[in-house]
């Protein structure tokens, strides 16, 4: 949800369909503290990602985007801060051994980013070792220890790869081959509300197809550039309802619950928010059967 359209009118649609909302001093610290991050990491959009919920603390969580400059798809940051203190901080980048790892730890989060899930070194703290080669010492980094941050870090970018939703036509590509919000966008029409073939995921595209248009620079004139949520590889994931008046839609993901999206018909407003335990539902090819 962008910060500069405010997180009231984004939230209002998004309590409606969950029930989830931000208190008063939430929304307030949270407007505050991002748009202060903002003018301090100089990014082209900030984003309130989210909350993920902790049996002590609480983390929320922050994305930025850099669209100027960046080929194809903006670079993303993603920050997150303790519900104890509203501080922001990078999140790191994934190590790549500790990827095997994380399925471990499909549980609650505990709310402290510095405790260790997973220890890889004994001894003292140096992040080098030695080990005797000949007659001299060869240096030999060690691999750092998982900590609560690290998963956190890797359950955010999941999620977002698996999840943020938006109406198609709501982005554009411009002829440098940069991504843009389509200013021209004037949202989709009430009877296409419902129809999984009007909205697409917003990460780097994955479809093959669609990279080699992007590439050939045909995707300055079609707006279905990225990748539909239609065509995920485990069908049926995405609950769509639309409210009696037929003017918004809600979209609900049942790989990640607590994941919810809305568009509003005839409009440019739209968003989505995640707001749970960062617990992905792994049964969900056995709840297809």
């Amino acid at each position: 949800m962008n910060i500069e359209q405010g997180l009231e009118e984004h939230m209002k649609e998004i309590s409606a369909a969950n029930g989830v909302c931000l208190s008063l001093v939430e929304r307030f610290k949270l407007e505050s503290t991002l748009d202060q991050l903002k003018a301090d990491i100089k990014c082209d959009e900030m984003l309130f990602w989210g909350i993920i919920y902790g049996a002590e603390k609480d983390y929320y969580i922050a994305k930025a985007l850099y669209y100027k400059g960046y080929p194809e798809f903006p670079k993303r940051k993603y920050y997150f801060c303790s519900s104890s203190n509203f501080i922001f901080s990078e999140l790191p980048d994934i190590q790549p051994h500790h990827i095997p790892n994380f399925k471990k730890f499909n549980t609650y989060f505990i709310g402290n980013p510095d405790i260790i899930l997973e220890k890889y070194d004994s001894g003292n703290n140096s992040n080098l070792d030695e080990d005797l080669e000949g007659d001299t010492f060869k240096p030999k980094l060690k691999k750092k220890n998982m900590t609560e941050t690290d998963r956190l870090s890797f359950v955010v970018r999941a999620i977002d790869r698996d999840t943020s939703v938006v109406p198609v036509g709501g982005f554009k590509m411009l002829p440098i081959n940069e991504l843009r919000r389509n200013d021209l966008f004037e949202g989709l029409n009430s009877e296409d509300l419902d129809k999984k073939e009007k909205y697409v995921h917003f990460r780097p595209v994955e479809n093959q197809e669609k990279k080699d248009k992007i590439a050939m620079g045909k995707a300055v004139f079609d707006y279905e550039f990225l990748d539909n949520i239609a065509d995920d590889p485990i069908k049926d994931t995405w609950s769509i309802h639309v409210d009696s008046t037929k003017t918004i839609s809600t979209l609900r993901s049942l790989v990640w619950p607590g994941y919810f999206a809305y568009c509003k018909s005839n409009s440019d407003q739209f968003g989505g928010v995640y707001i749970g335990y960062g617990i992905k539902n792994i049964d969900i090819p056995f709840m297809q059967q």
